[in-house]
């Protein structure tokens, strides 16, 4: 029996055998969009040192994964999750390459950050009462554009890449094609937030944007641009940000979302597990179980299930 002969992994192959790899991924159905993005600037940092070492080595795919100061454990997880798929690929296709077991990080445990009525009403108000200055359209996009992740449930990304081919503004729906579960959705909006886009589109909105919402110099505005945006009004709400990793963050507004929204489903008499199959299809969850971790029960929204448990602690 001939022993298997494994092929020594240059980096100058690297480009083309992550260009098969992401093809393979997509025809079988994945987006494998981050995890590309990931990969290509993995060449990336093993282009730095191709002189000196043509072969990709096991120390240098260490290097690659370690966690790096700045970043949270779970994006370090994720990009050593990604390259060790990526690996296994490797030597299946019979490349001599090793990753060695990378350290186990705990993923960092974040409480989402849940608005309450009031809280969601001074944000607003800051932001429909921002002045404009040098030319930024930011008091213009900013009722809109946080209308949508608040009121529509929206991811920040959705939101970003919003297109005048996703509106219908007969039927008052967004369809969403570009959704992280790679599923068409169709998302209602209020006739408030339809006048207000409608507006919008009219004024700034040419059909040879790939997006509607643009920054100062015309490029499309991404999750930084919302963010700053984001701590500024919440300041101006005097909403406290309690420092990195303690909120409230950006992502807080869809989880503040899903509470308010089953609220309402309780509210209409709709059983609250019910309820929690609609929203997970709504807000583009592949399962109920992606939903439930969006849900923290608040006394504010839920008082029929904590008012009998305050009943039987004081009764205790």
């Amino acid at each position: 029996m001939e022993a298997l002969i494994r092929v020594p992994l240059s980096k100058v192959a690297l480009p083309d055998l992550v260009a098969n790899y992401i093809e393979i991924k997509r025809a079988a159905g994945f987006l494998y969009k981050t995890e590309a993005e990931v990969l290509k600037r993995m060449i990336r940092f093993m282009k730095q040192t191709e002189e000196a070492l043509p072969l990709v080595t096991p120390s240098e795919l260490v290097q690659w994964c370690a966690k790096k100061e700045s970043e949270k454990n779970q994006t370090a997880s994720s990009r050593g999750n990604v390259t060790q798929a990526f690996i296994n690929y490797l030597k299946q296709c019979d490349y001599d390459i090793d990753l060695p077991e990378l350290p186990k990080l705990k993923r960092t445990t974040y409480v989402p950050y849940i608005f309450t009525s009031d809280e969601i009403n001074r944000f607003f108000r800051a932001t429909d009462t921002c002045d404009g200055y040098n030319g930024s359209l930011r008091h213009i996009i900013s009722p809109i554009i946080f209308r949508l992740i608040y009121g529509c449930g929206l991811r920040v990304s959705e939101a970003t890449r919003l297109s005048l081919s996703n509106i219908d503004f007969k039927k008052k729906c967004l369809i969403l094609t570009e959704t992280k579960s790679n599923k068409v959705r169709f998302i209602p909006f209020s006739k408030t937030l339809g006048i207000l886009l409608e507006n919008y589109c009219q004024t700034y909105v040419t059909s040879d944007m790939p997006y509607i919402f643009r920054g100062k110099y015309h490029y499309g505005i991404n999750r930084s641009i919302i963010y700053k945006w984001f701590r500024y009004y919440l300041e101006k709400a005097q909403i406290t940000h309690r420092g990195r990793e303690l909120g409230p963050r950006l992502h807080d507004f869809r989880h503040t979302f899903c509470v308010h929204a089953l609220h309402q489903l309780e509210g209409k008499g709709v059983d609250l597990y019910c309820g929690l199959s609609v929203l997970s299809t709504y807000i583009g969850h592949v399962s109920i179980k992606e939903t439930q971790n969006y849900l923290r029960l608040t006394p504010e929204f839920f008082p029929s299930i904590f008012r009998p448990i305050y009943g039987y602690i004081c009764l205790g």
